[in-house]
């Protein structure tokens, strides 16, 4: 799922095209594009993506393991001129709730529907005497 509109970032002599989490993957990749020169990406994760037990991240620029910068939820990532991808893995991207709301809706009503059936057996069976 995309979070382009969900996350605050901030980059320099580039355009972001995409920010999609893969849950399966445990990461989320960046699609530049328009890079003119060596940049910076500035982008917010919190509760978006869990670091590993080391409290570090996996990041990739174009396939290629490289530093970073993490302080107070936000990781700074210099990219070179020939950046296309940048991927950040974790241990869990956080699924977007509107992925989840049908699932819990299902499970909701499938739960009340369990209750009012017990309690109009209960009713019914203690009525009885």
């Amino acid at each position: 799922f995309d979070l382009i509109d969900e996350l605050d970032y901030d980059v320099n002599n580039a355009h972001i095209d995409s920010i999609e989490a893969i849950p399966k993957q445990n990461s989320i990749i960046i699609t530049l594009s328009e890079v003119s020169d060596d940049g910076e990406l500035l982008i917010t994760l919190k509760n978006v993506i869990t670091r590993f037990s080391d409290e570090t991240f996996y990041v990739l620029i174009n396939d290629e393991e490289t530093d970073y910068i993490f302080e107070d939820d936000v990781m700074a990532i210099q990219f070179h001129s020939q950046t296309e991808i940048i991927e950040i893995v974790g241990t869990h991207v956080v699924p977007e709730f509107a992925e989840i709301a049908p699932i819990m809706l299902a499970t909701s009503l499938i739960g009340i529907i369990a209750m009012q059936r017990y309690k109009k057996l209960h009713f019914n069976s203690s009525s009885t005497f």
